[in-house]
């Protein structure tokens, strides 16, 4: 597993600068990085806009193509990921990635990284049980978003000491610990 920032900054950046070359008006305002952010948030929302949002009038296909150059510059990291995963490790393949985040995921964005990188991509949603169609919201993407939230309490509890970062137990714990068992060893 490996957490690669997927450049929300630079997204923001493009966008606001393909709307203020967009602007017919000089007198108009320009975005601020809290409305870029906006409006790559609601990129993932199946809701549409409404008048008084942030980026209405703009079309999701139209803010994509703003945001790609960023999207392909987080391909290539990941890629160089990958290049270094099967140089490390030439017998495992890497088959599927997952892509979360605190925010919404626009389904074309994980599919656009999925294209890319020639694998199987989803979002990483630790509510659904990929086996059973059981979930009833599956499909309602403001659900969706919601549901990803959970995926670092998902995460926490999944570890375990010996082989993840433990917030709750530390480098003096488990010093102690080691050396209980060392003892516990020779004593033994």
């Amino acid at each position: 597993t490996r957490g690669i920032k997927a450049g929300l900054n630079s997204m923001i950046d493009a966008l606001m600068e393909q709307v203020s070359e967009m602007k017919a008006n000089p007198d108009a305002q320009s975005l601020t990085p809290e409305q870029g952010r906006e409006i790559i948030r609601r990129l993932g929302d199946a809701l549409p806009l409404r008048e008084s949002d942030v980026g209405f009038g703009l079309e999701k296909e139209a803010i994509f193509k703003m945001i790609e150059p960023a999207l392909e510059r987080l391909v290539r990291q990941v890629e160089r990921t990958f290049e270094h995963f099967n140089t490390t490790k030439p017998d495992n393949r890497i088959e599927r990635i997952f892509i979360s985040d605190a925010m919404n995921i626009s389904p074309s964005v994980v599919d656009y990284i999925g294209a890319q990188l020639g694998t199987a991509s989803a979002i990483l949603d630790p509510l659904i049980d990929e086996e059973s169609t059981a979930c009833p919201d599956v499909d309602d993407l403001h659900h969706v978003s919601e549901r990803i939230a959970f995926g670092q309490a998902l995460g926490l509890a999944l570890s375990d000491n010996e082989r993840t970062p433990n917030q709750m137990l530390t480098y003096k714990d488990k010093e102690r610990e080691a050396s209980s068992k060392r003892i516990n060893r020779v004593v033994f």
